[in-house]
């Protein structure tokens, strides 16, 4: 899959990034787009939101792209968020510095927690447990045999910098693609089906 954007895009996305990275100390726009880019002055002051945002756009292939930005001091979950905008069960893996890891279950949406995930090679199956990982991934439910939050089957697969528990207020950011064949590859990650009891 390949990403393109248009200016306004671009502007939209370093606005919301302004306020998540705002010690930026050197930065090279090529003169002839610095008219182009007026946001991309990231020396200057951050704008300022009283809560976090989402950048939403779609790529050339009507991909639908989300981008969510948690500025610092915000405490709500960025997963939660998600969730609940899409009305999702969303299946949440990473390793959390927080002693109790928690699931969030509703009849809308739901957060819930992969232990742990397998790579199957050709020679060998590897399992990595959440707790001995770094990595931190979303998907979403959407088969068949899945619990499905109130919203329609969606294909949604994320990345994030932040725990799922961070409590810290740390700034971070989410990205998320919604398209089946990202879905399936992350989605055949998952050893088993997480519970919404943890």
């Amino acid at each position: 899959m390949c990403l393109s954007m248009g200016f306004q895009t671009a502007n939209a996305i370093v606005r919301a990034l302004r306020n998540l990275y705002p010690k930026v100390t050197y930065l090279k726009i090529p003169k002839k787009l610095q008219h182009l880019l007026p946001e991309w002055n990231l020396l200057e002051i951050p704008l300022k939101r009283p809560r976090s945002s989402a950048q939403r756009f779609v790529t050339r292939g009507n991909t639908p792209v989300e981008l969510l930005i948690q500025r610092p001091g915000d405490n709500q979950s960025i997963y939660q968020t998600f969730a609940s905008s899409k009305y999702i069960v969303l299946d949440v893996y990473g390793h959390s510095d927080s002693e109790y890891i928690s699931s969030i279950w509703s009849r809308k949406y739901s957060v819930r927690n992969i232990d742990s995930i397998s790579i199957k090679l050709p020679e060998k199956v590897i399992y990595i447990n959440n707790m001995t990982d770094r990595m931190r991934f979303a998907v979403s439910t959407a088969a068949d045999w899945q619990t499905l939050g109130l919203g329609p089957k969606q294909y949604w697969s994320c990345i994030s910098n932040l725990d799922k528990e961070d409590m810290s207020g740390a700034g971070g950011d989410m990205l998320c693609v919604e398209d089946y064949r990202v879905w399936r590859t992350f989605d055949n990650l998952k050893v088993k089906e997480p519970s919404c009891i943890s």
